[in-house]
């Protein structure tokens, strides 16, 4: 094995082993290939060179096998480039990411990229792009396209508002009888909810001070969906006229057109009735509404 370095006194025998240790195997031999090197140095030492001429490479010996020799290089700078600050001309380098010196772009959702910390991957930095970090984000009642985000749960799809101003008059019924006031909606998926919110004018009386009662309900085409007292008087027999406001959340499992529309009806028509719609002085200063509002589910 190599000794490193000797210096030889005058008359001392150059013997064998010195050559070997001193000279052979610390001096840079030339070999045609890796071929030639091989069938000569047969036990190579760590840190021992050689030159492979058909490859012009200068090769170490890392102590099990021979490998390519940078040394120094021709590198005399290195200069940080768009997005990096630090650099220099010698010695150790340093090149820092400085996000600070970017300029703004225009982005390009189905396109453009990101930067990441890759937790699942020993935090190594990676490149995501913006529509599959998007797609990611999306869960329940949220959905991704094209890198665009869409809240489908309890979002209002639309609005449809009707009103009236025609009084029916004084009605001695028992039974439910339309008040005119009545909306449209076309609920845009089956799993939609309908949120129906009525303001109203109603009236209840008997003479007589009697009990009465003033009813009133919610049909939905043909089909009732609620009913409610919004009068009952055991003393005097009179309600109103008031406004009444009514709030129902309906799922109508259609999307066909559906009409909502109230209905009142008394208790008695003995010598009572039941009014809406009622103008207290003169016409349309007195609005009922009703309002019907999908909700996406």
């Amino acid at each position: 094995m190599a000794n490193g370095f000797k210096v030889f006194s005058v008359g001392e025998v150059l013997t064998a082993a010195d050559v070997n240790d001193y000279l052979m195997e610390q001096s840079i031999a030339i070999f045609a290939n890796s071929t030639a090197r091989d069938a000569q140095i047969t036990s190579p030492i760590e840190g021992q060179f050689c030159y492979l001429a058909d490859s012009n490479v200068l090769q170490l010996y890392g102590g099990s096998s021979w490998a390519d020799y940078i040394g120094e290089g021709d590198i005399s700078s290195v200069v940080a480039g768009t997005g990096l600050d630090g650099g220099g001309t010698s010695g150790a380098v340093t090149i820092n990411f400085d996000p600070n010196s970017l300029t703004a772009g225009t982005v390009n959702v189905a396109n453009d990229s990101i930067s990441i910390i890759d937790a699942d991957d020993s935090n190594n930095p990676k490149k995501e792009s913006i529509a599959d970090l998007v797609s990611a984000i999306a869960g329940t009642n949220l959905t991704a396209s094209s890198g665009v985000l869409n809240a489908t749960g309890g979002k209002i799809l639309q609005v449809v508002t009707a009103t009236t101003v025609t009084d029916t008059g004084a009605l001695a019924v028992t039974s439910f009888t339309d008040t005119g006031l009545s909306g449209s909606i076309t609920p845009s998926a089956t799993s939609s909810k309908v949120l129906v919110v009525i303001n109203q004018t109603l009236q209840a009386q008997r003479s007589g001070d009697n009990d009465m009662q003033g009813h009133i309900n919610i049909m939905r085409d043909t089909t009732q969906v609620y009913e409610n007292f919004y009068m009952v008087n055991e003393d005097e027999g009179d309600f109103g006229p008031a406004v009444k406001t009514i709030i129902f959340l309906d799922s109508p499992n259609t999307t066909s057109a559906t009409t909502y529309k109230t209905q009142i009806k008394g208790n008695t028509s003995s010598s009572a009735s039941v009014r809406a719609n009622q103008q207290l002085s003169g016409s349309n200063e007195s609005f009922s509404s009703i309002h019907l509002i999908e909700i996406g589910a």
